[in-house]
């Protein structure tokens, strides 16, 4: 019996002395480096998230509706586009980016006479005179005929253009619409920056 536990003790000793003096699995520098590395990573996903909970994402942006036209805003062009419908058959767009206003008047069928007015306006512009448009019209929409004219707008033009609702009225909303949504605007740009971010970081 004492011959057997001066046995088992002999083989512990030995399996001793071959271990002494390895490192711990958990004590390796490249865990220990990973371990902090992930912390880290931890700690700037925190930060991101706490910048991010106070910004506007993108699904943020209003929709409005303003004298039939749907209002949007598009970040990816920066412009305010708004649409509607006129008549049976007319589809009116128009884009806006606080330099000027180009109206596309065009047919539904997509194969008739087009129209497109561009509005440019300065910070001289008079709120009580007429607006001043550029047309441009082509005869169809394959042709690569083109003319412009600048022409005021008054008389049946003006009736032509308040009857589809492009007007003065429309300017001062669309001008308080662009100061009421440029700090929207900025706040998802940052809000997407950051979240390409937070993304590299989980990635990698």
């Amino acid at each position: 019996m004492a011959r057997s536990i001066r046995s088992a003790r002999g083989r512990r000793s030995l399996v001793s002395s071959q271990f002494h003096g390895v490192p711990s699995h958990n004590s390796s520098p490249i865990i220990q480096s990973r371990v902090a590395k992930s912390a880290e990573e931890d700690d700037i996903l925190t930060i991101l998230d706490s910048k991010m909970s106070r910004l506007h994402s993108p699904e943020e942006l209003p929709v409005e509706t303003f004298d039939s036209f749907k209002v949007e805003y598009e970040l990816q062009n920066n412009v305010v586009v708004l649409n509607k419908r006129f008549g049976n058959s007319e589809l009116i767009r128009i884009e806006y980016d606080n330099r000027q206003l180009i109206v596309d008047v065009s047919k539904e069928d997509g194969g008739s006479d087009a129209l497109r007015f561009t509005h440019r306006w300065w910070r001289d512009d008079n709120p009580d005179e007429p607006l001043q448009f550029e047309l441009t019209y082509q005869l169809s929409h394959d042709s690569s005929y083109n003319r412009h004219d600048k022409i005021k707008c008054d008389g049946k033009f003006t009736e032509f253009l308040n009857a589809r609702g492009v007007n003065r009225k429309l300017r001062t909303y669309l001008d308080q619409y662009w100061e009421r949504t440029r700090k929207l605007v900025e706040d998802i740009e940052q809000y997407k920056c950051l979240q390409m971010v937070r993304s590299f970081i989980e990635k990698n």
